[in-house]
């Protein structure tokens, strides 16, 4: 749902995703619950860039 209105819907894309169409999902996880799951955004968001792109190529 997310992906689809980043790519399609002015008023709830964020300016960001907005200026860098298409954009495309490549790595998701499931957590209990929001918290979980935004504390879990903000380990990766710390890691380097080499580190991120190793996970979201699956090696």
């Amino acid at each position: 749902r997310r992906v689809n209105e980043h790519n399609t819907d002015d008023k709830k894309a964020a300016k960001y995703t907005r200026a860098r169409r298409p954009v495309a999902l490549v790595w998701s996880e499931e957590h209990p619950n929001r918290t979980k799951a935004c504390q879990r955004e903000y380990e990766i968001k710390r890691w380097s860039r080499a580190k991120k792109v190793e996970l979201a190529s699956g090696i």
